[in-house]
């Protein structure tokens, strides 16, 4: 289904009817089919929303309007900015660019495990799907702000979700530069799992979600 959003259409995918209901927002580079196996094994009992982000998946892919959008808990990146030369950042554009490159960047960097071959075509097909003004928002801008202020001011239980082997946002800096600053925060490692645990360890990212949201009903 879509969803008007401003002026722009957004699509999202709804399942279950339970309460509460879960909202889900990918990684740069993926969709809401990132999530597709966590939400299933979440619903019916819980209500799972997962949005594709403006200028990914099936969403509009205007020009600009790419800044950070709500708390991303599972593999986040740090509030404060990151610490990458501008020169690795710009190289960091190139890594959607065609198949092979798609395919390198999974298996040298996201992912620590290998992949299903179908969650492997999808991360292919998603990315090649990027607005070009969506590949580089995050790397040469968003990747930049700094939220830590904002990250203070959160004041309701959080858990924060990281891969024990991800070699993009590792565990050591969430908890230099995340933890410290959201007060509820507690962190959980998923072992021998890289960035995309979504899709490398979907049934115990889904085992934690549903433990952590159950006392909340």
């Amino acid at each position: 289904m879509s969803t008007a959003s401003d002026t722009i259409k957004l699509h999202v995918e709804d399942l279950g009817t339970g309460a509460p209901a879960l909202v889900f927002l990918h990684y740069w580079g993926g969709s809401s089919r990132t999530w597709r196996h966590v939400t299933q094994a979440l619903a019916p009992a819980f209500r799972t929303i997962a949005v594709d982000q403006r200028g990914w998946g099936r969403s509009d892919k205007p020009v600009a309007g790419y800044t950070l959008a709500g708390l991303v808990l599972v593999a986040p990146s740090p509030p404060s900015p990151m610490g990458v030369p501008l020169e690795i950042r710009q190289g960091m554009v190139q890594a959607y660019d065609t198949r092979d490159s798609i395919i390198a960047t999974v298996r040298q960097v996201l992912a620590r495990t290998p992949l299903a071959p179908d969650d492997l075509e999808q991360v292919v097909t998603d990315s090649l799907q990027g607005a070009p003004a969506a590949r580089l928002a995050w790397p040469l801008e968003a990747s930049q702000e700094d939220i830590t202020a904002q990250a203070a001011q959160i004041r309701v239980p959080t858990l924060v979700v990281s891969g024990e082997e991800d070699r993009v946002d590792p565990p050591a800096v969430l908890r230099q530069e995340l933890m410290p600053r959201i007060p509820q925060a507690r962190l959980h490692l998923l072992p021998g799992i890289g960035h995309l645990s979504p899709l490398e360890a979907p049934d115990d990212l889904a085992d934690l979600i549903r433990s952590f949201a159950t006392p909340l009903i």
